[in-house]
Formats: C-alpha cells, sequence, structure tokens
C-alpha cells in the first residue's frame, strides 16, 4: 500500500514532485559544490539506523548529514576562517 491508498488528498497536492510546493531544488551553493544529497544517499542513511529508531531519529540524521554536507561546500566555496580568528570569536563566548 503506497501513501495514495492511505491519504490520497496528501498524494494529489504533493504530486510528482515530491514535496506540497514542487520538485525541491539544491541550493546554488550545494549545485556549485556537487554535494547534493540523492534519495539513494537518504535512504541509506535511514537503513543503517537501528532497527528501534523513531521518526525523530531518522530526521536528525538526515538533518545531521545535510549540515555537515553544507559546511563541506561552504569550505570549498572558500567560506572559511583562519584558526586565529575561531580562536578571536570563541574567546568572546567563553569565559
Amino acid at each position: 500500500m503506497d501513501c495514495s491508498d492511505r491519504w490520497p488528498k496528501l498524494s494529489r497536492a504533493i504530486g510528482k514532485g515530491g514535496s506540497r510546493h514542487g520538485a525541491v531544488k539544491p541550493s546554488t551553493l550545494e549545485q556549485e559544490a556537487g554535494r547534493v544529497i540523492t534519495k539513494e544517499q537518504m535512504l541509506e542513511a535511514i537503513r543503517t539506523l537501528p532497527d528501534d529508531a523513531t521518526v525523530d531519529d531518522a530526521i536528525e540524521r538526515l538533518h545531521f548529514i545535510e549540515l555537515v554536507e553544507r559546511r563541506i561546500a561552504a569550505a570549498d566555496a572558500g567560506e572559511t576562517v583562519t584558526h586565529e580568528e575561531a580562536r578571536r570569536r570563541m574567546a568572546q563566548w567563553l569565559p
């Protein structure tokens, strides 16, 4: 049974685009860096969760992977700070 059997209105609203708002497009930064997470990568991340994992666990894992990929893309695009700059910024936060 696919979701169209269980939730027909939602399935019609989502359609073939994958979301209620149409196809989800990667950001320009992700496109330029070639760091778009594929559906297969998402499925693999979910497959590696323990059998008793919750939906929240899956969302947390996917969100973590997305954040890491975005930061890698930012670093690849030159959006980094020096070690000294990082120390200076952290000194403002820490006592």
